[in-house]
């Protein structure tokens, strides 16, 4: 599944991204990060997360401190959502990073 583009803002704590996609499984986890290519591994360890959800819920946005995410992209620039379920590429969409 291709994810809308979007953009994010390094202007707080922390960036929550909302993860759009009907969960694989009644209830389970989903692997999500950022990477550097689209469909790629995750740009560091720091930029991955499980997320988990209980049985009828959505699977729950990711957030990353924007600390991690300027380690890796320090004057903004353009990452991927990677979203796996099992080792498995199930979403992926363009992340536009700007500092301020």
């Amino acid at each position: 599944m291709i994810l809308d583009a979007r953009e994010i803002l390094l202007h707080a704590e922390r960036v929550t991204i909302p993860i759009p996609i009907p969960p694989p499984v009644v209830r389970g986890s989903v692997t999500a990060g950022l990477s550097l290519s689209r469909g790629g591994p995750p740009a560091s360890s720091a930029l991955e997360r499980a997320l988990v959800w209980p049985r009828g819920e959505p699977v729950p946005p990711l957030t990353l401190a924007t600390r991690d995410i300027r380690a890796v992209w320090p004057r903004g620039g353009r990452a991927w959502l990677v979203v796996r379920y099992a080792g498995q590429l199930v979403a992926t969409g363009e992340v536009r990073v700007v500092v301020r």
